[in-house]
């Protein structure tokens, strides 16, 4: 949290929908001003819903940058401490959103079945020989590696793969070709993975 100068104490005394315009005008100090007023409040809301500090200090943190991203379409049809409480709430549903997407890449990365249609000369029997699939997958470069990852752990189509990438869906196809082939030439050439 920024504190607030002795000189400044004058914005403690406006109210949220002045303090809200005079960020929207310019004035940075009104923006402060509000992070001064809510942090505590806000941070005590989200904390008591999530298990640690640093997830309840990022959630916060993030529902404040989206304050100051959004502040032009707060319509003041509600009161300014409901808006930022339902923007703190849609952070914390975004933040349990990206928890849930990592869980999933990792079941799909521990689930054999996943990689049996593109990595079927594999026999994944453990957990060692899927942390070096792991390994082996993090020396890709980074185009192959993303294409793979997409494909195997998100089952994107190569058409959103290409999107995803900004290129043509040939070429995404190359790149998961690619990635293929050096997985097989790291498993068939490296004495550490056998």
């Amino acid at each position: 949290m920024i504190p607030l100068s002795k000189t400044n104490t004058k914005y403690l005394n406006k109210n949220d929908n002045e303090l809200l315009s005079n960020y929207i005008n310019g004035d940075h100090t009104a923006f402060n001003a509000l992070v001064h007023k809510y942090h505590n409040e806000v941070y005590h809301f989200v904390r008591k819903r999530v298990p640690s500090h640093d997830d309840a200090q990022d959630i916060c943190q993030n529902a404040f940058i989206n304050l100051s991203l959004y502040a032009k379409q707060f319509s003041g049809r509600s009161k300014f401490r409901a808006w930022l409480y339902q923007i703190a709430i849609n952070q914390y549903r975004n933040h349990y959103r990206s928890i849930k997407r990592q869980r999933t890449l990792m079941e799909a990365l521990e689930n054999i079945d996943a990689f049996s249609e593109d990595i079927n000369f594999l026999s994944l029997s453990n957990r060692e020989e899927l942390a070096l699939l792991r390994d082996a997958i993090s020396k890709l470069p980074n185009k192959q590696r993303m294409v793979l990852q997409l494909r195997l752990y998100l089952n994107y189509s190569y058409t959103v793969i290409a999107e995803t990438m900004g290129c043509a869906e040939g070429t995404a196809k190359a790149h998961h070709h690619q990635a293929i082939a050096n997985l097989r030439k790291i498993f068939s050439t490296s004495e550490s993975y056998c």
